[in-house]
């Protein structure tokens, strides 16, 4: 019985696939955070985390992260995302 041959894949092969996931992680994140509610479970998927020290700290990131992918703030300031976050 032979063995199928197998492929190894190349540096520029495994980079490419590296690329790809990671556009693909990014265009979840987008999709994400245009819905109060993936911004809110965003938000908190970010917590606890070394790199924020505060969940204001959270929220002006990812909020900056929605002006750049969308051009506008989706949030006014942390205090309107709290009372948008009751309604979820």
């Amino acid at each position: 019985m032979k063995t199928p041959p197998t492929h190894v894949l190349t540096i520029q092969e495994i980079e490419a696939l590296a690329q790809e996931e990671k556009y693909r992680a990014q265009i979840e994140i987008i999709r994400k955070i245009a819905t109060p509610k993936g911004f809110y479970e965003y938000f908190f998927s970010l917590l606890p985390t070394k790199e924020f020290k505060t969940r204001i700290e959270v929220f002006d990131y990812v909020n900056e992260l929605h002006r750049e992918l969308f051009g506008d703030y989706k949030y006014s300031c942390y205090e309107s995302f709290l009372k948008s976050c009751r309604n979820l």
